[in-house]
């Protein structure tokens, strides 16, 4: 820290304080609209669920009287936590190791047989590992965990263009379980930076970029029948399904975020200012 010049440190703090503290925390709940926690008739969907920070978001709006589902990889971690749960409603679960994504695949596909649809979603699994670990995936253990795994469960909550078969799969059993489905971020409001590639021929840029690009050697198109096939172009996901909102950025903030979600839940019509609007 000795070494890092004291403007990039100010400049960080001042950037980051608001967002990631407990004092920006406590000053921007000033600001709020302090509500009683009443949950009923709304189903929320907890993982990292049997223990830590996730136990008790699941605790706090089951005794508020939601249908609370956990998930977490041990089983009897889970019963117990479930069973220590004083609320209207029990508390059910299911196990999955977010290290692997065939786990979460297949948590995906039991939800969906199960007839589940979602209010609230708490994404809380995270791991921290000091050494590359490799999973038996083959993938990195803290990348798996902390955001791809998180970015399967929701692939759609929605941002991104839709690029490929599967992302319409998706978006569109989205738009058959949602009351409100909203586009997050440029690249879903209208396809972004990756839809710069729809003047180009598909072929000729996947030529490019694993047969004759600089530096490949040997390359393969790859061809594999578990890659969901390209489409011919990016489309933003309006024009595949409905969308019923809208929050524009590059990235969207945080505060634009709970701002936009703060007037839906209060029964306004979300209105975002031009200061809460920012491409990085």
């Amino acid at each position: 820290m000795a070494n890092v010049p004291l403007a990039k440190l100010i400049k960080f703090y001042v950037r980051f304080t608001p967002s990631y503290s407990a004092i920006g925390y406590h000053l921007r709940s000033i600001f709020w609209r302090h509500r009683p926690n009443d949950f009923k008739g709304q189903t929320w969907l907890v993982t990292g669920g049997s223990e830590g920070i996730g136990a008790n978001a699941a605790r706090q709006a089951a005794e508020a009287g939601a249908r609370v589902i956990c998930v977490a990889r041990d089983a009897a971690k889970l019963q117990a936590f479930a069973q220590s749960v004083q609320s209207p409603i029990p508390v059910s679960y299911y196990t999955a190791d977010f290290s692997r994504t065939r786990d979460v695949r297949a948590l995906i596909e039991k939800l969906r047989n199960d007839g589940h649809t979602f209010d609230v979603l708490v994404n809380n699994v995270g791991i921290q590992k000091h050494q590359m670990v490799l999973t038996d995936e083959g993938m990195e253990t803290s990348f798996v965990t902390n955001i791809l795994s998180h970015h399967l469960l929701v692939s759609g909550l929605i941002e991104g263009g839709i690029c490929n078969a599967e992302n319409i799969h998706v978006l569109r059993e989205f738009r058959r379980n949602c009351k409100v489905l909203i586009a997050i971020g440029a690249c879903a409001v209208n396809g972004g930076l990756p839809a710069q590639r729809n003047h180009l021929d598909l072929g000729l840029c996947l030529q490019e970029v694993y047969l004759t690009g600089t530096g490949v050697v040997g390359g393969q198109i790859p061809n594999d029948p578990e890659l969901p096939l390209p489409l011919d172009k990016v489309h933003p996901i309006h024009e595949v399904v409905r969308v019923d909102y809208f929050i524009p950025g590059c990235p969207p903030s945080g505060d634009a975020i709970w701002k936009f979600l703060t007037d839906l839940l209060d029964g306004r019509t979300p209105r975002l200012g031009h200061p809460l609007l920012h491409f990085d």
